[in-house]
């Protein structure tokens, strides 16, 4: 949440390519997050995945990643350009939807957790009722 703020001060003050730089940690604190889980479940391999360009990378994640990431896969080579090659006018311009598809994709993300932990109070919940009933 601090790179988003931080992107988004940046790009308030006229700074465009620095505030790409805060997005584009984003995305990738995003697929490393999600390159643990699928190493750790044994559906990636981590040499492979360690070496592999972002294209790559993605396609081995494709089942771990949001699937606003997933629909929209030039965003790391929009914030890649935007970093290495745009003035700073045209990321200013193209910012705010970039922005955009990465609040998307945190807000799925959060809501996907969510998910998950009320899933899991609910069997905990169960599993305890259960438990009375039995006694």
């Amino acid at each position: 949440m601090r790179d988003f703020t931080k992107a988004i001060g940046l790009a308030a003050n006229g700074i465009g390519t620095g505030s790409f730089v805060y997005l584009r940690r984003i995305f990738e604190y995003l697929v490393n997050e999600a390159s643990k889980e699928a190493i750790k479940n044994g559906d990636v391999d981590a040499q492979q995945f360690t070496t592999s360009k972002m294209d790559n990378k993605l396609k081995m994640l494709e089942n771990y990643l949001p699937d606003v990431l997933k629909d929209n896969k030039p965003l790391y080579g929009v914030l890649s350009k935007g970093i290495h090659e745009l003035p700073e006018e045209e990321c200013l311009k193209y910012f705010s939807v970039v922005r955009e598809i990465i609040e998307l994709i945190l807000d799925e993300r959060e809501f996907t957790r969510q998910r998950e932990e009320k899933k899991k109070q609910a069997r905990n919940n169960l599993s305890k009722i259960a438990g009375e009933l039995k006694g």
